[in-house]
Order: C-alpha cells, then sequence, then structure tokens
C-alpha cells in the first residue's frame, strides 16, 4: 500500500496537483507509523517456501 500512495503521489505531484500530492505522502506517514515495517515486509515471506530447507 505503501508504494501505491508514493507512486500516486508523484503522479499528482506531476501533474501539477500539490495539495492532492501532499495529501498521499500523509497517508504514506499514517500508514508507516500505523505499521513500522509496512514498507519492508514482503508480500509472501520466504519462510513459507515450498521448497525450503527444513529437516522432516
Amino acid at each position: 500500500m505503501v508504494e501505491a500512495h508514493e507512486t500516486l503521489s508523484g503522479i499528482y505531484r506531476a501533474l501539477g496537483e500539490k495539495d492532492k500530492s501532499a495529501d498521499e505522502l500523509k497517508e504514506v506517514l499514517r500508514i508507516k507509523q500505523q505499521s513500522r515495517t509496512a514498507g519492508q515486509v514482503p508480500p509472501f515471506p520466504t519462510t513459507s517456501l515450498l521448497f525450503a530447507d527444513q529437516p522432516p
């Protein structure tokens, strides 16, 4: 979600919509504060890989 809001902010900025761009950046900050790892957690953790090397 963070990346989507950052992208949308950039689009608004490119279109000259500074207020909307700032609103999207505020949303990014809100999401990041809500979950400190929002921008760092992959959607599919590598710990649940099908062929992970784990003893039976």
